[in-house]
């Protein structure tokens, strides 16, 4: 929420301008620097239907996380 209280981490979902943690998973192997080694590459943008969704900073890679 925009108060910065925490919601609860089940949740599923990120309202328009709520920030998150969140972890990324591929069926490709993606190449990427994290942000605090070069800042212009250790940004995204996720975009669906030529729409930008959100974007973010790369904090560091996930050593190992299995699907939900």
């Amino acid at each position: 929420s925009s108060t910065l209280e925490e919601v609860s981490a089940a949740s599923r979902q990120v309202a328009k301008n709520e920030a998150a943690e969140i972890i990324l998973s591929t069926k490709k192997s993606v190449v990427f620097d994290t942000f605090d080694v070069i800042e212009e590459t250790g940004r995204f943008v996720l975009v669906s239907d030529r729409q930008v969704r959100g974007g973010g900073i790369i904090l560091k890679k996930a050593e190992t996380y299995s699907a939900i």
